[in-house]
């Protein structure tokens, strides 16, 4: 078997190669790492471990210096990466929005960046 051979196919989302590689069939919106103009939220993007591609997003949101603690909220994605991104513009506006809202620094934490 070659390893650019097809072992599965879940068409309209992705196939998978015996290679272990994945072809995604419709792209994902990336947004990078930015500072939203409608939140004021500013976003930065880590590396943990490259051999696993594990690169957590920080969400920080505005802070007001007479706070004396910033909540933490660590935001673990359930899944469906293969489908879309963690990182798609739909996760950056929730995001976005959870952290602006709940005035905390957010860590998304997925193992498939794009």
């Amino acid at each position: 078997m070659d390893s650019s051979e097809v072992t599965h196919d879940f068409p309209p989302f992705f196939r998978v190669y015996q290679d272990g590689h994945i072809e995604q069939y419709v792209a994902t919106s990336y947004i990078p790492p930015t500072v939203d103009p409608q939140t004021g939220v500013e976003s930065k993007d880590v590396t943990i471990s490259q051999e696993i591609d594990l690169k957590p997003r920080i969400f920080i949101s505005k802070i007001n210096s007479s706070d004396p603690k910033i909540p933490l909220v660590v935001h673990y994605h359930g899944g469906a990466f293969y489908i879309r991104s963690p990182i798609d513009a739909d996760n950056y506006s929730f995001l976005t929005s959870l952290t602006s809202k709940a005035r905390v620094i957010d860590v998304f934490v997925a193992s498939k960046a794009l």
